[in-house]
């Protein structure tokens, strides 16, 4: 059999090379980059691995070491959580997404840690998008955070976001729902001074955007634990 008989091939000789020539410069053979390579070894499956595996990556997403206080924080997160997505390469875990239902409508995101090998990759963001369609029947998403990293990719995988640099108007359901959290939660307020009691992260992390980072410096201290509750929508 010829290449040009090669089933799902539907140009013959000639007409093939019309065909791809009349595509050049759309994106349609554009090899894959190393991000879409590097995302389709990756599988997310819906389980618990065991304690220490989720302990190793988490000192490592958050730049810190294994330790009692650590590991007792993880554990009680995990034991917290209504459910689990894991990301894993072949058989290592490189990220996991923790989540609860304390409100109808909403997905709580409890904590979410990538390995920092993999960061860039978009698995928070594919991550987001494997929840929201597994409860389709929720249209917002919330998590707490003291990292404008951790903001900004919320940024990219939805369409309206609390809070936001741009300062636009959103949907009183939305601000009426991050309130009825911010109570759910007992926090202070959307944003909470020293909820942490300390920075969560052995390093603090800086957006690659100087202006982003300013902004986001303006009402989160670092230092002190501040964290903000954001909510989104796809």
């Amino acid at each position: 059999m010829g290449r040009d008989a090669l089933p799902g091939n539907n140009f013959p000789g000639k007409e093939n090379a019309m065909f791809r020539d009349a595509l050049e410069g759309t994106g349609a053979f554009d090899p894959p980059t190393d991000k879409e390579r590097t995302q389709r070894t990756l599988q997310y499956i819906w389980c618990r691995p065991a304690l220490d595996e989720v302990v190793a990556l988490t000192a490592a997403a958050l730049h810190r070491e294994v330790d009692d206080v650590l590991t007792q924080d993880v554990y009680e997160h995990l034991d917290q959580a209504d459910e689990m997505l894991s990301v894993y390469q072949g058989s290592t875990l490189v990220g996991y997404m923790l989540l609860t239902f304390p409100l109808e409508g909403l997905v709580y995101i409890a904590g979410t840690m990538v390995d920092p090998k993999f960061h860039g990759v978009g698995i928070k963001a594919r991550a987001t998008q494997v929840v929201m369609n597994r409860h389709s029947d929720r249209r917002y998403f919330a998590g707490r955070t003291q990292s404008s990293i951790v903001w900004a990719s919320v940024t990219r995988s939805a369409k309206v976001v609390l809070p936001s640099t741009q300062g636009r108007e959103v949907e009183s359901e939305m601000v009426e729902m991050r309130q009825r959290l911010v109570e759910g939660l007992g926090m202070d307020d959307a944003i909470h001074e020293g909820f942490y009691g300390g920075p969560l992260y052995g390093e603090k992390p800086t957006h690659r955007d100087e202006a982003v980072q300013a902004w986001w410096d303006t009402f989160i201290n670092f230092e002190r634990g501040d964290a903000v509750l954001y909510i989104a929508r796809l």
